[in-house]
């Protein structure tokens, strides 16, 4: 009785077979087409540092003193990052470590700074590969977004006498696009909806035995 029990339970006819496997076909068509034709993963915030309100010292060491983009939770998380564009006419590969330092000032939605400053001091290695720009260095990132906005300085501690000087700062704030997000939260709701009600009709295809 209990062998006659447990292969009807795991048997499918041919009906839900093809039922069973066109599902998972048209999840797995549609999932393709949403990343296809749905929004872009990622958000980008470009800082032109030649066009800032507070001109740096100096190119090479700073401060740069700037404004984050207007945040909100569907933004997720946040990563700043900086491009150094060197002066290397030989084109030669070099690292030069140098310490970097920011300085975040936290805003609310009502405008006030209620968090105060926030300081940290990092070592970092700028790797330049040829004229032009070098690999990016990530400044900071914040994997939690509490308030909506941030003002940020950054500042260069090593960079000032190095053989090829640097001659322009470009910096990139980086966020998950909020419309990507709220197309991951409609498909989680949507296919725990759907698990919820498969669950449900198998509970009662066992109502049975």
């Amino acid at each position: 009785m209990d062998s006659s029990i447990q292969m009807r339970l795991y048997s499918l006819s041919k009906r839900q077979f093809v039922l069973v496997f066109f599902t998972f076909i048209a999840g797995f068509l549609l999932s393709v087409f949403t990343g296809f034709a749905g929004p872009a993963i990622i958000s980008t915030t470009h800082v032109n540092t030649s066009h800032l309100s507070e001109p740096p010292t100096s190119i090479a060491s700073g401060p740069f003193k700037f404004f984050s983009p207007v945040l909100s939770t569907f933004n997720q998380q946040i990563w700043l990052l900086a491009n150094l564009h060197i002066q290397n006419p030989t084109g030669a590969t070099f690292g030069q470590p140098f310490q970097l330092s920011v300085t975040m000032f936290a805003i609310g939605e009502d405008g006030a700074g209620s968090a105060g400053l926030s300081v940290h001091v990092r070592e970092r290695t700028l790797l330049c590969h040829g004229q032009g720009w070098c690999e990016p260095i990530v400044v900071l990132h914040l994997g939690y977004l509490e308030y909506t906005k941030f003002r940020v300085s950054v500042s260069f501690d090593g960079l000032q006498n190095i053989s090829y000087p640097v001659n322009d700062v470009q910096f990139e704030f980086k966020t998950y696009n909020p419309v990507f997000t709220q197309v991951e939260v409609w498909f989680r709701f949507a296919f725990l909806v759907a698990t919820f009600i498969v669950t449900c009709l198998f509970a009662h295809t066992l109502r049975k035995y």
